[in-house]
């Protein structure tokens, strides 16, 4: 009896220390949660892209080219939401899509951030989405090229 007292005692206390170790790595997800999702979701982002760039090949596979893309807006809004991305549109008066001055902002920029990714879109306006301490990059960038066109035959400088 005094035996198995004994024996009921050690699992006891070994079980314990598992259910301690268990709550100290609960209580130290939950604190650094906000940075764990964003690492969860950039992985995420970038294997969508990954997987979109693998279903764009000559003979596009559309369903899984269209569940990548939707599994990337799905990361991306979520990385707004977490404040890591910021989304900001703006209304540009000469801009267009395929313009020599957009080309010309874009090589600027990759200039002054070799390295860094964005996304750019079109829609009512001018979407950008980018980390919030390069966007004042992306508004002077704006301000800047966002001038009336100039004649073909002269290279555009703003």
């Amino acid at each position: 009896m005094k035996k198995l007292l004994h024996d009921l005692a050690r699992i006891l206390s070994a079980q314990l220390i598992i259910l301690f170790i268990l709550l100290g790595l609960a209580v130290l997800a939950y604190s650094y949660r906000k940075s764990l999702l964003i690492t969860y979701h950039r992985l995420g982002h970038r294997s969508a892209l990954k997987a979109m760039r693998h279903a764009a090949t000559p003979n596009l596979q559309r369903d899984r080219y269209r569940k990548s893309v939707d599994r990337l807006a799905r990361h991306e809004d979520a990385l707004i939401r977490l404040g890591y991305l910021e989304q900001r549109r703006f209304q540009p008066k000469f801009l267009t899509g395929e313009s020599r001055q957009v080309q010309a902002m874009l090589e600027e920029y990759r200039d002054r951030h070799p390295g860094c990714s964005y996304a750019l879109g079109w829609g009512k306006g001018l979407i950008i989405t980018d980390r919030p301490e390069r966007m004042p990059t992306w508004e002077s960038l704006i301000r800047k090229y966002d001038v009336p066109p100039t004649d073909p035959n002269r290279p555009v400088v703003p």
